[in-house]
């Protein structure tokens, strides 16, 4: 019982000590919730940063589009990256793609070429969330290779680079918008003690700026490349072959004699249907 009871004093001076000792643990709690957040939320961050470099790469490729079809004689990045594609797979995908997709065979890699690129983007946006020099860079290699895939084709000029040269730089404004910090977050890291903003996304993005500036970034992507289409149509030779209506003979051929095509299993029918005889 004796020992139990203390002097004032001593408690007084009991309090203050634990009080003392709590403190740090308390600022130390407050510096590894944020980070715990940060952890938290990386995924999702990681996942806007990868829409962002698609909503770039779009953009990108729809201002390339419409630049093709305003600048007579330019070539739209996708079509330079397809054709060089194109020109250096082995031929034996080349082969493949033919007998698959017959006439339809440069279309399906210029889209397989459009998909790979694409992924691209999507680990180059996500790369930006962290590193946002490294995401400019890997915009600056989208951008190269359009340049110089264009440019390795024979019959190419200087304007036919141009662009690939624009739509990067567009990609790479589109980038900058996307994935800056929120002007909040920015007086946040100058001032600590400022609160947080509630509607802020993983990384410090502001959520309603983010959501405005990629449905903008969207609909110039799809009317830019909508309106470059529509302008390379002046120059281009597809719509004039579709409309081209082939007479018909003013004498019908002659019937083959009997025993010309034997349909003999192994070798090549003396006849070839028109489905078969262009496929390329």
């Amino acid at each position: 019982m004796i020992s139990v009871t203390k002097p004032p004093a001593t408690v007084e001076a009991l309090v203050v000590a634990l009080e003392a000792e709590a403190a740090p643990n308390a600022d130390s709690a407050t510096t590894v919730g944020p980070a715990e957040d940060v952890t938290a939320n990386r995924p999702a961050g990681l996942a806007r940063g990868a829409l962002a470099g698609l909503l770039a790469a779009g953009l990108a490729l729809g201002v390339g589009e419409f630049v093709a079809g305003a600048v007579t004689g330019s070539t739209a990045p996708i079509v330079g990256v397809g054709n060089w594609v194109i020109d250096h797979v082995p031929p034996s995908v080349k082969t493949f793609a033919i007998r698959t997709f017959g006439t339809h065979d440069k279309q399906a890699l210029i889209v397989g070429t459009t998909i790979s690129l694409l992924v691209f983007a999507s680990v180059v946006g996500a790369v930006a969330t962290r590193r946002l020099r490294l995401g400019l860079a890997g915009v600056g290699v989208f951008g190269l290779v359009g340049i110089l895939a264009t440019l390795s084709r024979p019959t190419t000029d200087l304007v036919d680079a141009l662009p690939s040269l624009l739509g990067a730089l567009a990609a790479a404004g589109a980038l900058l918008l996307l994935l800056r910090p929120a002007p909040s977050e920015a007086r946040r890291a100058a001032d600590p003690d400022t609160s947080p903003t509630p509607a802020l996304l993983a990384g410090g993005l502001d959520r309603r700026r983010f959501l405005l500036t990629a449905g903008a970034t969207a609909a110039i992507a799809a009317t830019a490349g909508g309106v470059g289409r529509a302008l390379q149509k002046r120059v281009s030779v597809v719509a004039d072959r579709a409309r081209l209506v082939l007479p018909k003979p003013r004498s019908a051929a002659k019937a083959l004699p009997a025993g010309i095509d034997t349909a003999t299993p192994g070798i090549t029918p003396f006849i070839t249907s028109n489905a078969d005889f262009y496929r390329v």
